[in-house]
C-alpha cells in the first residue's frame, strides 16, 4: 500500500475524531453559552474542550471563567459560563449545577 494512502487515511480518521464545536454565543449579561458533540468521543471529552474554549474565551476580555451550568451526553456537552473580573464579587468558587437529560415527574 501507498505510504501517501496511509496518510490520507490516517489524517481522515484524526479529523473525524475531532469534535465540533460552536463559536461562543452571548447569552445575557456577562453570560455566553458554547456546545460541541463527537462521533467518536465521550460527552466528558467534548465538555473538556468547550471548556477549554470557553477558557480562552474570557482570557481575551481579561476575565475569568465562572461555570454556570453543563449537560453532558454520551457525545455532546453544552457549557453556560460567566467572564467576570477577578474582583468581581459574583467571582467565587463555582456551585456546578448539571442539568439533567431526563426528568421524571409524579403527580
Amino acid at each position: 500500500m501507498n505510504i501517501k494512502y496511509l496518510y490520507a487515511i490516517a489524517i481522515s480518521l484524526m479529523v473525524a475524531a475531532c469534535a465540533s464545536i460552536t463559536d461562543v454565543v452571548p447569552a445575557g449579561k456577562d453570560t455566553y453559552v458554547v456546545a460541541g458533540d463527537s462521533e467518536i468521543n465521550s460527552g466528558a471529552s467534548v465538555k473538556t474542550d468547550l471548556y477549554k474554549k470557553a477558557n480562552a474565551h474570557c482570557e481575551t476580555m481579561g476575565k475569568k471563567l465562572l461555570p454556570v451550568n453543563e449537560s453532558v451526553s454520551s457525545q455532546a456537552a453544552e457549557l453556560r459560563f460567566r467572564c467576570l473580573e477577578e474582583d468581581d464579587p459574583e467571582y467565587v468558587r463555582p456551585v456546578m449545577e448539571s442539568v439533567p437529560n431526563v426528568r421524571i415527574e409524579t403527580n
